[in-house]
């Protein structure tokens, strides 16, 4: 009954936003409902709201605002605001995170998507909070993630005093991830310990991805030839040093291999620098429609990466050009 009763309050918050927005749809307040709840038909909503845009964010803000929502929604809910990529979103992503400070889930997911919006005063604010003593591992963990996806120098200061503290051992994978991702040659041979010392395989990925960042391929490959080099995370990481490493004549060819990685960040780099270097013609079998109609799943994630870029797709009879935003 009680389950019942709070989806029932949902649906009544939701059907008021209908009229109190003007910008709202009862399309884009109905897929939002899907959201209540982990299903295929709540994964076909993210897609519609995602290509709604900007009707969709003028939905979800007061949505992530209000702390009496449901935990799975406002998860969900971060992602695709996360997805569309507007800065404006910001503040209604981190009030959400600091109405449920506790769940791992939820500011664990701010920060991934926050990772990938140009930061701003309120972004920054959340991750220096974060960062405090009495919060709590996920948190310092995510925000040090934060900084590192941003490469960041204001999160060199944090990641230096958690490496000097031996208590705050299960951060120090992440705390080298930044300082790799600073290009600080300082830190190869503390992830060379860790390494060898052996890890779970979460923190090995992330010393081999702060290993990428700062070593040439022939030191990343002495240095994890102990490692299980079968395994797709030690392969993440391989590729992402030859594509650091790779000539100008090259890096196309690793970023297409990278499209195929099990790894969504892997992709989106790859899909970047596509975008950016104007070699989109790998992409373009992942935009256009199949016989059916239907996208492929990747072609949101290209929209995604090509609007945080400045880019919009237009498909046009058989071509698909990426098209500067602003530009006729």
């Amino acid at each position: 009954m009680i389950y019942k009763q709070k989806h029932l309050c949902v649906f009544i918050a939701l059907s008021w936003l209908v009229t109190a927005l003007p910008m709202a749809s009862a399309s884009v307040v109905e897929d939002i409902q899907q959201l209540s709840e982990y299903s295929q038909e709540a994964q076909k909503a993210a897609v519609r709201l995602f290509d709604a845009g900007p009707q969709t964010l003028s939905v979800a803000h007061p949505i992530l605002d209000d702390a009496d929502q449901p935990l799975k929604l406002i998860i969900q809910l971060i992602t695709i605001v996360g997805e569309i990529g507007d800065p404006a979103s910001v503040p209604h992503i981190v009030n959400a995170s600091r109405n449920f400070p506790n769940n791992a889930h939820i500011v664990h997911n701010a920060f991934m998507v926050l990772a990938r919006i140009p930061q701003t005063d309120d972004s920054l604010s959340f991750a220096q909070e974060s960062l405090k003593p009495d919060r709590g591992l996920h948190a310092k963990r995510s925000a040090l993630w934060f900084y590192a996806a941003h490469r960041d120098e204001r999160g060199r200061e944090a990641a230096e005093h958690i490496l000097a503290d031996s208590k705050a051992h299960d951060l120090h994978d992440t705390a080298l991830l930044l300082l790799g991702r600073l290009g600080d040659n300082n830190a190869v041979e503390p992830i060379t310990i860790m390494l060898r010392a052996g890890q779970t395989p979460g923190v090995e990925y992330n010393l081999m991805m702060a290993l990428a960042e700062i070593a040439p391929v022939d030191k990343f490959v002495n240095v994890t030839s102990k490692l299980n080099t079968t395994s797709r995370t030690y392969h993440s990481a391989l590729r992402r040093v030859r594509f650091n490493r790779a000539a100008d004549s090259e890096r196309l060819a690793v970023a297409t291999e990278m499209l195929d990685s099990k790894f969504l960040e892997e992709k989106q780099v790859a899909i970047g620098y596509m975008v950016q270097s104007g070699n989109t013609q790998k992409l373009d079998r992942y935009i256009k429609p199949n016989m059916a109609g239907k996208k492929h799943p990747m072609a949101t994630v290209i929209q995604s990466v090509a609007m945080r870029q400045g880019y919009a797709i237009a498909i046009e009879a058989d071509a698909v050009e990426f098209k500067k935003i602003g530009d006729k």
